[in-house]
């Protein structure tokens, strides 16, 4: 009896070739190499032979869009440029609004951490858009040996994108233990901050920032649409200051200049998050971020140091490409 594919036998639709019947199997009807071997009643490594042997045949083109073909060469040009560990430029056809470059760069940065994390024990999280739709984006996983750190300080903002909700998110999407920051990112004073910073909670806390092996984080253009200056009345107030003071973008709660150099401003000395000399001790350090609105942000935060691996759309690595520094 004959194998059946949609009700018709096999070979009556495909001839007798094994190898244009497992062609049609894998490359047309979508199924895995497992499942091309078990239809034709082969072991999985005769399977993957008959393949092989289909595509120097010539019974297989495998054609490259050229926008992939142009963003792996981008990614290899930036890579070189900023002296980075890994690039990935995601293809974005022109005119694509922010919020789905934001969607395509989570998609992108879930499939990469989701194979990027497999041996590591404790992840940290940043906030904001980026990483709430990583959370949506990430594959579902068992991980009961992952920590997932919230390395932001608390807000009081848009619940969807606060730390912690980033970070509880990710960590129940990979079946993983959420710890969050139990404090504000902002307090009044530096008084406040400081007895804070003493408290047993905060201790354990920054313990686990510091043994982070691997984070991830987007980072934030300094204007009206600030994620940071929706979500923190204190931040608000002084986010025209630090404007004036030349300051590009927003890192983990921290402004910083077109060298990547922090800010002095008002709200130094008031701040619970780790600083950038932390996340640099982080050995791995993933930014995902995009859109022109952000590429005076991105650049600076390249100048500075804190990525090894960038995730990011076509039209901002050519950007970064042009950026003379």
């Amino acid at each position: 009896m004959e194998r059946q594919i949609g009700g018709l036998g096999l070979a009556f639709e495909l001839g007798s070739d094994q190898e244009i019947q497992a062609v049609w199997l894998y490359y047309g009807d979508g199924r895995t190499q497992a499942e091309t071997a078990e239809t034709l009643g082969v072991s999985r490594t005769t399977a993957a032979n008959l393949l092989a042997s289909a595509r120097r045949r010539g019974l297989v083109k495998i054609e490259l869009e050229p926008d992939l073909l142009g963003g792996v060469d981008a990614a290899r040009a930036i890579r070189k440029k900023f002296t980075l560990k890994g690039v990935h430029v995601v293809p974005v056809p022109k005119g694509t609004a922010t919020p789905e470059i934001r969607e395509r760069l989570a998609r992108a940065a879930a499939h990469l951490l989701d194979k990027r994390i497999a041996n590591e024990t404790v992840l940290g999280v940043a906030s904001g858009r980026t990483m709430a739709a990583l959370g949506e984006e990430m594959p579902r996983r068992h991980r009961p040996d992952l920590h997932v750190v919230q390395i932001s300080g608390s807000s009081i903002g848009d619940e969807a994108t606060s730390p912690e909700a980033c970070t509880l998110r990710i960590a129940s999407r990979l079946g993983a233990h959420g710890f969050n920051f139990l404090a504000p990112a902002v307090v009044t004073n530096v008084a406040l901050r400081d007895a804070m910073l003493k408290e047993p909670t905060l201790v354990r806390h920054f313990e686990r920032i510091r043994n982070c092996g691997f984070v991830i984080f987007s980072v934030g253009e300094l204007n009206t649409e600030t994620t940071l200056a929706e979500s923190d009345e204190l931040t608000q107030a002084v986010l025209p200051e630090y404007i004036d003071g030349q300051a590009l973008g927003v890192l983990i709660g921290r402004f910083i200049d077109c060298n990547g150099n922090e800010i002095d401003g008002p709200l130094r000395g008031r701040q619970l998050g780790p600083t950038l000399d932390d996340l640099l001790a982080i050995p791995e350090r993933v930014c995902v971020a995009g859109g022109k609105e952000k590429i005076a942000a991105i650049r600076a935060t390249l100048a500075g140091g804190y990525v090894t691996h960038l995730v990011t759309d076509t039209d901002t690595a050519a950007l970064l490409l042009d950026w003379q520094k």
